[in-house]
């Protein structure tokens, strides 16, 4: 009994690893958004620089400080921020969601880590109670 074409089931493995979200065709997103796409991961890109600036800074002074800016609990929330911001504004300036728009292609591990660390980073700093007792 011989099997017809359309039965025929491929166990080949895929080329490229599947993303969890589904992504534009970037060459038809880009040229459909125009300039607002550059001022949105640009424009994204400083914001979040800024922030892990700003936190940085305060970090910088926190031994000179007196009160709340120098307990451990400030300090880790700020630690969490400058995180956040670095990686996310890292992520849009070298490959903005993937979409190879700086024309570098990041490696799959490189732009989730990026991506990704910056969700626990947020939830933890909004954890972390301001007015605990540390």
């Amino acid at each position: 009994m011989s099997r017809s074409p359309s039965t025929n089931i491929s166990h080949s493995q895929p080329t490229t690893v599947p993303n969890a979200e589904p992504g534009p065709d970037w060459t038809v997103a880009r040229q459909l958004w125009g300039v607002a796409w550059e001022m949105h991961w640009a424009g994204f890109g400083v914001l979040f620089s800024i922030l892990a600036v700003h936190s940085f800074v305060v970090l910088a002074q926190a031994k000179k400080k007196q009160g709340f800016g120098r307990k451990p609990l400030a300090v880790a929330i700020n630690s969490l921020l400058l995180t956040l911001g670095a990686t996310r504004a890292v992520f849009l300036f070298l490959d903005p969601y993937e979409s190879e728009n700086n024309g570098f292609k990041s490696p799959y591990w490189l732009t989730k880590l990026l991506y990704c660390i910056t969700f626990p980073c947020l939830t933890s700093s909004f954890l972390l109670d301001p007015f605990g007792f540390s």
